[in-house]
């Protein structure tokens, strides 16, 4: 039977972006030149994203400057990171030198758009420092953007002195505000080609709607002037207006410093320097893009990515979110870890194991994937290991998870030995075969947990049969997947039918290089070690040489970041994939699905924050200050 496969298209005009936010907005496409492309919020009410768009020639916010009425260009632009996730970019320009700051506090519902203004000319100038905004159309966006249809309104609020924008559809969605730290600034509409004073809101329908905000300053030789606009976001708009105003109470200065405070607090510290940014940045950029609050009732929600340019952007992944998004936020945050497992917990549970699914965990892509199930348990594991944290098995109800565990695993159990079927692979496609070695190691840590919590509490089911059967599962794996290959070598099968047929195969989303990682083998083990050989090889038709080798699969044919990620964790040939990682563009330097295997730039899965995570993760795993090399503190 054909394998009937939804694979992600390959990346044609690669364009590098700056991705910020925090948890509640997030600007997943700012420009070189300091142009937000969108913003968007998780909505809880729509499932997913609700974006304000402006288009690719007018962006919807692009700052300017004017010096003595002329309008000046950037002629050299340098970026400057502060803390691994404010970017900076600093601007040469013909008669003085601009900065832009996007700082986004953690907590806040928006953001402080910083303009910096040094007049390093020999003369006085008179200074307009602005920000120009195109509000096009607006998307909601699950996996792919659609176009939003509804009201969208502009308008100015007297009382709060923001310009406001709104969409909605009768009851509102969402509303945005820009106000100017500055005092005396000038703002103005357009609704289309016509210019409109307005004071009150004014529905747009589906013309485009552009607007100003902009400073005037006048500054002597060598002075310098800061002028912050805060921007807002709330479901309406006496919600955002209000807010604006709290963001310019607390300063941009105060703002600045309480976020830069929140990441250096957060931050990692590795022995191998030179992938410190690497490390951070990913795991920076997957706390504030694999998760998110919804913007009506502050939840706290994993998803895969809050960024569009992801393939399957704004869903919920089992995998995505409990294996790779889950141990970076541990990293980061353990309390923020807690909320995020309660939240899945209680959301997602009832449909465990199901392929996809929206954020309030109803099924949106249906089909059994066996290493989703385990998922659950094995981040709950992961959890307790790091923060012995025993309150939160009091606050779940655990017999009922257990049976339902176990009740759906046999549901998967073969007729006659302990191995275990699914019915998608962990790259979602048909595998060739129904048993996966990587599935059978999950299902046997996973029952070795059980084991550990039924040795110490009331699970309802006996530790001496969950032992028994985490040593009936090992067996069968060694006697279904160690198989002969091509050189005589012990090595693992990647999928067997439990009738003596196998597969030779890495699948890296469900690599076997992480069986050291969740402790079925030694790192040096012989088996590890020929499998590890066999993936690397000219014997792997989906092996790709090149200045960046590695191993692709069916799902996409070019090498996967999750391949080196996998084998940092267990282990493998660890110096070489520590340079394929300094020399890799990936997406800007951030984790992505795949790589072009001669330049190391991203080929598919832009922006894939659940895999940033991971990536961050990894190297603090392996190079982090204070960690051995099983990871442990």
């Amino acid at each position: 039977m054909e394998k009937i496969l939804t694979v992600p298209r390959d990346e044609t005009e690669y364009r590098e972006v700056f991705p910020t936010g925090n948890e509640y907005i997030s600007l997943p496409d700012v420009t070189y030149n300091g142009d937000v492309m969108s913003i968007n919020v998780l909505s809880t009410k729509a499932l997913g994203l609700i974006e304000f768009l402006g288009s690719e020639e007018n962006p919807f916010l692009t700052p300017y400057c004017k010096v003595d009425g002329v309008s000046e260009y950037p002629q050299r632009v340098r970026r400057e990171w502060l803390d691994h996730w404010i970017v900076g970019l600093k601007m040469d320009l013909n008669r003085g030198k601009v900065e832009l700051q996007k700082i986004c506090p953690p907590g806040e519902r928006g953001m402080v758009y910083l303009i910096k203004y040094y007049n390093d000319s020999l003369f006085a100038q008179k200074v307009t420092l602005g920000l120009q905004g195109t509000w096009e159309k607006s998307h909601h966006t699950i996996f792919h953007r659609r176009p939003l249809e509804g009201q969208r309104l502009a308008g100015f609020d007297s009382w709060t002195g923001a310009l406001t924008l709104e969409m909605r559809s009768g009851l509102p969605l969402v509303a945005i505000a820009l106000k100017g730290g500055g005092g005396n600034e000038r703002w103005g509409f357009r609704i289309g080609d016509e210019p409109l004073d307005i004071h009150n809101s004014y529905d747009a329908g589906k013309e485009r709607i552009s607007f100003y905000l902009e400073k005037d300053v006048e500054l002597a030789s060598g002075e310098s002037y800061v002028w912050p606009v805060y921007l807002a976001v709330n479901v309406e708009v006496s919600g955002a207006t209000t807010t604006s105003i709290h963001l310019q109470r607390q300063g941009w200065e105060a703002l600045l410093a309480r976020t830069r405070k929140w990441l250096q607090n957060r931050k990692v510290s590795l022995t191998e320097k030179s992938l410190e940014n690497m490390a951070n940045y990913n795991l920076f950029f997957s706390y504030f893009f694999a998760a998110g609050r919804g913007i009506e009732d502050d939840e706290f929600y994993l998803i895969t990515s809050r960024s569009p340019r992801y393939y399957v952007s704004a869903a919920f992944w089992p995998r995505d979110g409990l294996l790779w998004t889950f141990p970076g936020l541990l990293t980061l945050d353990e309390e923020i870890a807690r909320q995020a497992l309660k939240g899945v917990f209680s959301r997602h549970w009832r449909n465990h194991g199901i392929h996809s699914q929206y954020i309030n965990g109803t099924v949106l892509y249906p089909g059994f994937e066996l290493d989703q199930l385990c998922a659950y348990l094995i981040a709950l594991e992961s959890y307790i290991e790091k923060t012995d944290d025993a309150i939160i098995l009091e606050e779940l109800p655990l017999k009922s998870l257990v049976k339902e565990f176990l009740q759906e695993l046999w549901s998967w159990k073969a007729a006659e030995d302990y191995i275990f079927a699914t019915f998608l692979d962990p790259s979602d496609d048909p595998p060739t075969y129904p048993y996966l070695t990587y599935n059978q190691v999950l299902v046997w840590r996973t029952v070795g947990f059980l084991k550990k919590l039924s040795e110490e509490r009331d699970t309802g089911v006996a530790a001496l049969w969950l032992d028994n059967l985490q040593d009936s599962i090992r067996s069968a794996i060694i006697h279904h997947a160690v198989v002969t290959g091509p050189q005589g070598e012990e090595m693992l099968a990647g999928t067997f039918d439990g009738q003596g047929s196998y597969e030779l195969y890495e699948n890296p989303p469900g690599s076997l290089a992480l069986l050291p990682y969740y402790g079925f083998l030694p790192e040096d083990d012989p088996l590890i070690l020929n499998t590890m050989n066999w993936v690397n090889s000219k014997g792997n038709p989906y092996y790709m040489k090149g200045n960046f080798p590695g191993t692709g699969a069916l799902h996409a044919k070019s090498p996967w970041v999750l391949a080196v990620i996998s084998e940092i964790l267990g282990g493998y040939d660890v110096q070489n994939r520590l340079r394929w990682l300094k020399n890799a563009q990936l997406d800007g330097n951030l984790a992505c699905e795949t790589v072009d295997n001669q330049d190391g730039q991203a080929k598919t899965g832009l922006a894939f924050a659940s895999c940033a995570g991971f990536l961050g993760y990894s190297i603090f795993y392996r190079w982090g200050e204070g960690r051995k090399a099983d990871g442990k503190v």
